[in-house]
């Protein structure tokens, strides 16, 4: 999937484990769109507050809090930046709980940084993302499985599987080879069968109801 083109992307990272926050940071940092402005132990060192972060990375295993009061309180710092949980966890309960606390993302830390560098963009320009296991292939059978009481058809069910990943409209109308203006529309439908109003809020109402 082609990275949501944003430049210059600021990054905070929040690690207690301080070896792997400086060298997650040193191996990010030598991407020309990605710049490294703070590497925080905790959610309330001042770094994270500079108005220029647009994406934070929250190391799920160095959090010295539980996520669902870290992430609220990073939100609160930063309230510009999306947020992307990096976990050595990739199953739904941990994915779930990472968006349920507020992220905008989750990537595992088995993926490598290619993936967290597509994350990054993606996050940076105001789309949800979930790592590969969580996307077409396994989001398609729990929607069909747990979809119960909202009801998309097949080709909006698709259309959410990809919209997980971050895809833009125009990449999916390449790839279910439809044209933009029919994605457009089966994106509408979404967000009104969901009752929300951004693609973002739609993954995570999505991920909340259990419909994937």
């Amino acid at each position: 999937m082609a990275a949501v083109e944003v430049n210059d992307v600021r990054v905070a990272i929040v690690s207690d484990q301080r070896v792997f926050g400086e060298s997650l940071a040193l191996a990010l940092d030598d991407d020309g769109g990605i710049s490294i402005d703070a590497v925080a132990r905790s959610w309330d060192e001042p770094g994270l507050r500079s108005r220029r972060i647009l994406v934070v990375i929250v190391d799920l295993e160095g959090l010295r809090d539980p996520i669902e009061f870290a992430v609220p309180e990073i939100r609160k710092r930063a309230p510009r930046a999306g947020i992307i949980v990096l976990s050595s966890r990739s199953n739904v309960e941990t994915v779930r709980a990472s968006v349920e606390s507020g992220a905008d993302g989750h990537v595992s830390k088995e993926k490598g940084l290619d993936e967290l560098r597509r994350a990054i963009h993606c996050v940076a320009g105001g789309l949800a993302y979930l790592d590969a296991e969580h996307g077409p292939a396994a989001v398609e059978q729990r929607v069909a499985s747990r979809s119960a009481n909202i009801h998309l058809s097949p080709r909006e069910r698709e259309v959410l599987c990809l919209l997980t990943e971050g895809y833009p409209n125009r990449e999916i109308a390449e790839r279910l080879n439809v044209a933009h203006k029919t994605v457009k529309n089966h994106v509408s439908n979404i967000l009104s069968k969901l009752d929300t109003t951004s693609r973002t809020q739609a993954v995570i109402h999505a991920i909340r109801a259990g419909i994937i």
